[in-house]
């Protein structure tokens, strides 16, 4: 959709709220690149919170995305994003890399966001912030990739210093790039440590089996068989 195209509609719709409900439902159901990049741009100043929860729910039909849509996403990363958008915007970026590839230095923008939601030592000061950290954990869960510059602090996550909540979406998150070896690393010594909760057991195994190896296999069977 072309940016005057875009303009007109907007002073159509903010003079008719039935034009502009019509104007938003073609937004939402569009599922193009240019649509998610249009609204992005809306989502700053004219859309208000319903509208806003339909816009990230719209990004799950995005079916094709452009460099346009990534960068406009990249500036929805606020104080008070809702937590359902980290995953919807994860899901556009998957989409993103599945289609065109997952070059660095394409999603390097929106990746960056991600990571500065999550605090270096990975600790939160109360319940709120600690969902908001499991929702970006899930976020990058859905991009199905991980820079190098974000493996550090999600490893730190997934330690047995933080809530078991935590620990688990980080290592959910860990199948987002399931071969890497600092990723593979941190989770089979989750999965062998017998101390561990058994929740966050299981889910370091499914992290470990996500990349599946001859070494895995003989690791697990003689932890079966100590066990």
């Amino acid at each position: 959709m072309k940016k005057g195209a875009l303009s007109d509609l907007q002073k159509t719709a903010a003079l008719k709220p039935v034009s502009r409900n019509i104007f938003l439902d073609a937004l939402f159901r569009t599922g193009t690149g240019d649509s998610v990049a249009a609204l992005a741009d809306l989502a700053k100043k004219e859309l208000n919170e319903k509208e806003l929860q339909l816009m990230y729910l719209s990004f799950n039909l995005v079916q094709s995305v452009n460099k346009e849509a990534i960068t406009g996403l990249s500036k929805l990363f606020t104080d008070n994003l809702p937590k359902e958008a980290y995953l919807s915007i994860g899901s556009v970026v998957n989409k993103f890399c599945r289609d065109r590839g997952c070059e660095a230095g394409d999603v390097k923008v929106i990746a960056d966001k991600f990571i500065a939601k999550i605090p270096k030592d990975c600790k939160t000061e109360n319940k709120k912030d600690e969902e908001q950290l499991v929702s970006v954990l899930k976020g990058i869960r859905n991009t199905q990739t991980i820079l190098n510059s974000a493996l550090d602090r999600i490893i730190q996550c997934a330690s047995n210093k933080n809530p078991n909540r935590v620990r688990v979406a980080a290592l959910q998150a860990f199948t987002a790039n399931p071969c890497n070896k600092k990723l593979q690393q941190a989770a089979s010594t989750v999965m062998k440590n017998r101390e561990e909760d058994s929740e966050v057991r299981i889910e370091a195994y499914l992290a470990t089996v996500e990349c599946p190896s001859g070494a895995l296999a003989n690791d697990i069977q003689a932890l079966l068989n100590t066990e």
